[in-house]
């Protein structure tokens, strides 16, 4: 059996039919994979900005203990510079006290 050019023009046509409809498959597959990175790419980029968010909170807490830590670490040097002037005070008296009552300190 032999086939004629009619034959053949339809293998041809049934063939590239079919390369068509395969082109157009793996166009659609091609584009719904860019659509779901696409998604993803959205995605990752929320996140990315919650995280910002999130560094953002943390940094402004880390600086307002900061400021906390400072100030009460300036109040207790304070308050040891004052309770040293105490503590030479009472020296101070004690000496005093020791030259009014002839005693030695």
């Amino acid at each position: 059996m032999s086939l004629t050019k009619d034959d053949l023009a339809a293998i041809k046509d049934i063939v590239e039919g079919a390369n068509e409809d395969l082109r157009i498959d793996v166009a659609t597959g091609f584009a719904e994979v860019h659509d779901k990175f696409a998604e993803i790419h959205d995605k990752f980029a929320e996140v990315h900005d919650k995280f910002a968010e999130v560094h953002d909170k943390i940094d402004h807490v880390a600086k307002e203990l900061s400021a906390q830590i400072d100030s009460v670490d300036d109040k207790l040097t304070v308050r040891d510079g004052k309770l040293e002037d105490t503590v030479r005070r009472v020296d101070e008296l004690q000496i005093s006290i020791a030259k009014l009552t002839h005693r030695t300190v």
